[in-house]
């Protein structure tokens, strides 16, 4: 088997095994925050809104291949199977940056916003019997939006007001998760989690008239979310060289508490008409991947799919949007680094590039949503098993008919993984 790509010696770090855990803790907690943001896409008015198609710069790189995508450098939430290629008990954490420059009838605005990319911990308890746990809280869904619209108000007696909305809306939902994978044999490996889902959605209509002193009315609506989920993967070696991998997500339904209330503002101060909680619950969709990878020489060549059923979704439609079956398809190229003595640094670094399509989950107007997208990374490695993952992607969503919206969006994503050996291997009878 080629080996370009084998794990070098764990250098130890400038900190002990209780300082990693310490730092986790930390992570933990303070990834699932979003920094100060000024916008994002305004396709998030629709369901859970921008829903993450995969996890970390590594795999954003590669065109968000990673139902099969072998890394030891990398904890791959895609498919839990993969946990069992990381050799060394390793913290990842990250951030993400987006850009959207958003196109509709003419009119253009740039939109951004960046936030903690959540933090995982990955423990390899047992390197020769491939057993693996992980653990972490990421950030499975983005809502970040704001734009204006007019309108105007006919008068009984004849003439009209003009009267402008802003809506707004922000959260998502976030995915804390626990699990394990077991290396059942050389060429088969298993891995499963389970997942709770929780969040806080809001939206807000504020609507006033133009150029007369008013109240403004403001509409707004609160959800608090939260259901359970499953993930199972499992990963097959037909060859040293070429490798299947599948994952399969089951949802429970979603629990849903909206709080609604109507006001009006007038000189800075709210003066609350009405407010009032209902519950509800939407069905979730459920999702199966499968992928391949094959390694030659240097390189590592992967692709991969994932289906949604959207099937009884329900939630958050809006006046125009509409839930269906989503899909995603992807390849991506990684030129592999080697660990050579004597080796170069730059001959060190894996270099990524990849592409992709997707079918979004929903529909806007009647038209269903997709977008493409490019993408180039580098998985940089510092202090022996310590890596630094950089990503950039560019691409096109959605379409200028009717009265769809047209988003050219960048996303930067950054990474930084740390990696000890607690568990030494033995020999076994």
């Amino acid at each position: 088997m080629n080996t370009t790509h084998s794990t070098p010696p764990a250098i130890p770090m400038t900190f002990n095994p209780a300082s990693l855990l310490t730092v986790c803790a930390l992570l933990l907690v303070v990834g699932t925050y979003s920094a100060v943001a000024q916008g994002g896409s305004n396709y998030s008015t629709i369901g859970f809104g921008d829903m993450r198609s995969s996890y970390g710069a590594v795999y954003q790189g590669l065109g968000n291949v990673s139902t099969s995508t072998p890394n030891p450098y990398a904890i791959n939430l895609n498919n839990p199977a993969l946990w069992t290629e990381v050799k060394t008990t390793r913290l990842q954490s990250g951030y993400a940056f987006n850009q959207s420059i958003v196109s509709q009838r003419g009119s253009t605005v740039g939109n951004n916003n960046g936030k903690l990319d959540g933090a995982s911990v990955i423990f390899a308890l047992d390197t020769s019997a491939g057993i693996s746990a992980c653990m972490g809280v990421i950030p499975s869904s983005s809502i970040n939006y704001i734009f204006t619209r007019g309108t105007t108000i006919p008068l009984p007696g004849g003439g009209s007001l003009n009267a402008q909305s802003v809506y707004a809306g922000s959260g998502g939902l976030i995915s804390g998760f626990l699990g394990g994978a077991w290396a059942i044999s050389d060429r088969l490996s298993f891995g499963a989690e389970a997942i709770v889902n929780f969040g806080v959605i809001s939206d807000s209509i504020s609507t006033s008239i133009s150029s007369v002193s008013s109240d403004t009315a403001v509409t707004s609506n609160v959800d608090h979310l939260n259901n359970f989920a499953m993930r199972f993967g499992v990963q097959s070696r037909l060859s040293d060289d070429w490798t299947l991998g599948a994952a399969i997500g089951l949802n429970s339904k979603m629990e849903i508490s909206s709080d609604i209330s109507y006001r009006t503002t007038s000189n800075g101060r709210d003066s609350y008409d009405s407010v009032r909680t209902i519950q509800s619950s939407s069905l979730m969709p459920m999702s199966i991947a499968l992928g391949t990878s094959y390694h030659s020489g240097k390189f590592l060549f992967v692709a991969d799919g994932e289906y949604q059923n959207c099937s009884g979704v329900t939630y958050r439609l809006g006046d125009y949007g509409a839930w269906t079956n989503a899909l995603r398809v992807g390849v991506g190229v990684s030129r592999l680094g080697t660990y050579s003595a004597g080796t170069a640094y730059w001959d060190k670094v894996n270099f990524n590039a990849g592409l992709g399509h997707q079918s979004l989950s929903y529909t806007f107007d009647g038209n269903q949503i997709s977008e493409n997208y490019l993408s180039v990374g580098a998985q940089m490695p510092f202090g022996g098993a310590a890596m630094i993952d950089l990503a950039l992607s560019v691409g096109r969503r959605g379409t200028t008919q009717s009265t769809n919206i047209s988003e050219t969006f960048f996303r930067f994503n950054f990474g930084i993984s740390v990696g000890e050996v607690w568990f030494i291997p033995f020999k076994r009878d």
